[in-house]
């Protein structure tokens, strides 16, 4: 059985990944869940269309998140910005990666308190 932090890291790498094909093909921010008109399209017209985590097709990065989340990236120029929970520590924090090398620039706590109660299928950020 897979762990739910198992599943968040997985899903929090790949929305990684659709970040950093969109550096490739996607010259315009994403600033938040469902872009920048809000409706989940995109004037860019030369996004690939299919990738593989495993061969690096259209994959320009991959990195390592620390801690769990499901939330959606933000991509202001050349920054993509995550949410993740560090379950141990009480703490959510806010990650800052270089949108072109895929490097963690900062990781900021922004709470430590106690964990809220969420549903088994979420994540804390």
């Amino acid at each position: 059985m897979t762990s739910p932090i198992r599943i968040g890291v997985i899903l929090q790498s790949g929305f990684l990944l659709l970040c950093a094909i969109c550096h490739v093909a996607q010259a315009e921010d994403w600033p938040g869940w469902r872009g920048p008109r809000g409706d989940g399209s995109s004037t860019e017209t030369t996004v690939p269309e299919t990738w593989n985590g495993a061969t690096g097709e259209n994959v320009l990065w991959k990195t390592t998140i620390p801690g769990e989340g499901h939330g959606s990236p933000a991509v202001s120029g050349d920054r993509v910005y995550l949410v993740s929970c560090l379950v141990e520590s009480l703490e959510r924090v806010l990650v800052c990666v270089d949108r072109l090398t895929g490097k963690i620039v900062w990781k900021k706590t922004v709470v430590r308190c106690p964990l809220e109660v969420k549903h088994q299928l979420n994540s804390y950020a």
